[in-house]
């Protein structure tokens, strides 16, 4: 049997021969690969895949108090670091790296899901059985929020360029590449997108949403208190007591990860010229500025 086992090929290797394949026998040999390696992870868990800079985290912490105040009765706010290294700490990007995959919480045990985990990478997401929220924002606060994360703050490049509006290529191409997978995937897909605008102007509708299609227990109280533990400014106090959140090297980086956090915040950083031109940009890849919401109503929750 050991003999025979040294013969056949590996996994790596009935993936890497799929390569060579046409097309649809290529899906089958990856399809075959995810299922043997990913399937029993992923196909009773949650994903949570965001286009960076959308509210990945935000979502994180928002659902670890949520789970925690549910399954624990906790009272007390769960910061970002919790959330991170213990309650959701498994990172789909990592893992699918071949870093080890850490045993869920044991919350879980409680819940009809078996874990939460997060990443921006789509790899092998069309083979998924489990549930897939999709993060996404609106191209212009995204535009801007990009620009500070990825340069702006970032002591290596700081200078490069001088404003948001120099980036338009770099940051929507990778955007709209990100937006247009997840647009294909959820229709195969047991998915659900939400727009981070929804998360910060009815976080109490958009919470109850994901949870109900979760098939978490709802509970209206226990939304109100994980977002009330979940504020903006509880992320930032957290922020300034530890250092810059979600990031590696933070002698490399110089601002907030939790920067602004607000629906329209690019009225202060990008020109007309700037909104024209993702407009244009948008409309070559047959999306509309206007089916996005680009600012916060006058009534919000």
């Amino acid at each position: 049997m050991r003999r025979l086992k040294r013969m056949l090929p590996s996994q790596q290797t009935i993936y890497e021969l799929g390569n060579f394949a046409p097309p649809r026998i290529r899906n089958i040999f990856k399809a075959g690969y995810y299922r043997a390696r990913w399937d029993r992870i992923e196909s009773d868990a949650l994903i949570i895949n965001g286009i960076a800079k959308s509210g990945q985290n935000y979502m994180k912490v928002l659902l670890s108090n949520y789970i925690a105040i549910l399954v624990d009765n906790r009272d007390r706010p769960t910061t970002h670091q919790e959330s991170e290294a213990d309650i959701i700490p498994n990172n789909r990007d990592s893992y699918l790296g071949d870093a080890p995959y850490k045993t869920p919480h044991f919350y879980f045990d409680a819940l009809p899901i078996s874990d939460i985990l997060t990443g921006s990478s789509t790899r092998f997401l069309q083979f998924c059985r489990g549930r897939i929220l999709f993060l996404y924002r609106n191209p212009l606060d995204f535009l801007v929020s990009y620009y500070f994360y990825k340069f702006e703050y970032r002591k290596s490049v700081d200078g490069k360029y001088a404003r948001p509006g120099e980036i338009i290529d770099i940051a929507l191409d990778y955007y709209l590449r990100h937006y247009l997978e997840i647009r294909a995937i959820a229709q195969t897909t047991n998915s659900l997108k939400v727009c981070y605008e929804n998360l910060r102007i009815a976080p109490f509708t958009t919470l109850h949403t994901i949870i109900d299609w979760m098939g978490l227990p709802v509970n209206t109280h226990t939304i109100d208190k994980a977002i009330e533990f979940s504020e903006f400014k509880k992320m930032r106090a957290e922020e300034d007591k530890v250092g810059v959140l979600h990031y590696p090297d933070k002698n490399n980086f110089k601002g907030y990860f939790t920067r602004s956090g607000k629906v329209g915040d690019w009225k202060s950083h990008l020109s007309d010229d700037d909104v024209e031109a993702v407009r244009k940009k948008l409309a070559a890849a047959g999306l509309s500025l206007d089916n996005f919401i680009i600012e916060a109503p006058e009534s919000a929750e």
